[in-house]
């Protein structure tokens, strides 16, 4: 008997060939099934390989737009020369700034208005009158180029007759002429627009003149016979 109480019936070998063919899959649905799953797979593969494609496309026409961009900005670059960059004159690379000493002459009261190498003509010119004038330096500022206001003036002979000059009048001015060891501006230049040379410039200058009189003292200190041996 079964669950229900009623009495158990074996099924006959009709019956089981009939559930047989029922649970039996037929293999021709099944080959469909299959194909139309790979049909599938294949589909989202290749959606997925599509959108892969575009994003590397979008890359690479950025990439592009990039490299056309910097290709056209080194294309003016060749084409507009470069602007030469002035270079600025140094104060303290001039020769002239070595050759004070005690006998220099310093100047000041003369027009600053004109060019450096027209105030150094005139005031030759001016001084002339004296003796021969060996070399006038006019100091000035690295930045500008404009003078500080004063100059200093080596005579060839004894600067004696051209202090004689203080008080002249030049170009409508009263100059200060006046030995230059009297005066600050021969050790330093006050209030005076630098450039980044100077200091460079000014190294080089002392250790010249060190050299220049450590080769004197050797020459004072040692006997003519012995230089020559």
């Amino acid at each position: 008997m079964d669950d229900t109480g009623k009495p158990h019936m074996e099924a006959t070998p009709a019956q089981h060939e009939s559930r047989k063919k029922r649970c039996k899959v037929d293999p021709t649905l099944e080959l469909k099934a299959l194909k139309k799953l790979k049909k599938l797979k294949e589909k989202h593969k290749y959606k997925k390989q599509k959108k892969i494609i575009k994003e590397l496309t979008n890359r690479v026409d950025v990439l592009t737009e990039a490299v056309e961009k910097l290709q056209k900005t080194s294309l003016k670059e060749k084409l507009i020369p470069d602007e030469k960059v002035e270079e600025k004159e140094c104060c303290f690379e001039s020769e002239d700034a070595d050759l004070k000493n005690p006998l220099t002459i310093f100047v000041e009261g003369f027009n600053c208005s004109f060019p450096r190498d027209e105030i150094r003509n005139t005031l030759i010119q001016h001084f002339s009158s004296c003796g021969e004038v060996a070399r006038v330096f006019i100091p000035f500022h690295c930045t500008t180029g404009s003078p500080l206001g004063f100059a200093f003036i080596n005579m060839i002979e004894d600067p004696e007759r051209a202090l004689k000059l203080n008080g002249s009048c030049l170009q409508g001015q009263r100059l200060l002429v006046t030995m230059a060891v009297n005066r600050d501006e021969s050790i330093c230049y006050k209030n005076r627009k630098g450039c980044k040379r100077c200091r460079s410039a000014v190294m080089k200058r002392r250790l010249k003149q060190f050299h220049e009189s450590f080769r004197m003292r050797i020459r004072l200190d040692t006997n003519p016979g012995e230089i020559e041996n």
